[in-house]
């Protein structure tokens, strides 16, 4: 399956001309937004370290639950298909069988989340930790860090 992030006019015009190149029948479908960018992905990663660190939690244990808490609820508001999946396959499921998949399987949220959905994310799950106490570190003290080799 082809997917592409269209983010100026010649990408949109170079997706159009692989459409018309494909053969039918075909099916498409359009998402508004980009994926998450890789500054989120870093940070987030990063606050999951800082959870898990002051609160002895494991980091995938952790991971699994921002994703089961405020992940999840993100998707089944924007996505009427996840939701319809989640509803029928994960739902019903007790909390803790649900972490248990969610590290097990690897199950993706914060992958298939568009940067606005990844940033709301973050947001919440910042609030979150630090409501709880947990100190979470500057994602912009990273580029200091590297820059004076720390």
């Amino acid at each position: 399956m082809a997917s592409r992030a269209l983010k100026t006019d010649a990408d949109r015009d170079g997706w159009v001309r692989f459409i018309l190149a494909q053969s039918l029948p075909l099916t498409v479908s359009a998402v508004k937004g980009a994926d998450r960018t890789g500054a989120q992905n870093r940070t987030i990663a990063m606050w999951y370290q800082d959870a898990a660190h002051e609160t002895g939690e494991d980091f995938e244990r952790v991971r699994a639950q921002c994703k089961v808490e405020v992940g999840i609820p993100i998707l089944r508001r924007d996505d009427d298909e996840f939701r319809a999946w989640y509803d029928a396959t994960l739902r019903p499921l007790p909390y803790d069988t649900k972490i248990e998949m969610f590290i097990r399987l690897q199950i993706p949220v914060t992958s298939i989340m568009t940067v606005k959905q990844a940033t709301e994310y973050m947001d919440l799950v910042q609030r979150r930790f630090l409501s709880a106490g947990i100190p979470l570190r500057d994602p912009e003290a990273r580029k200091y860090a590297a820059e004076f080799g720390e």
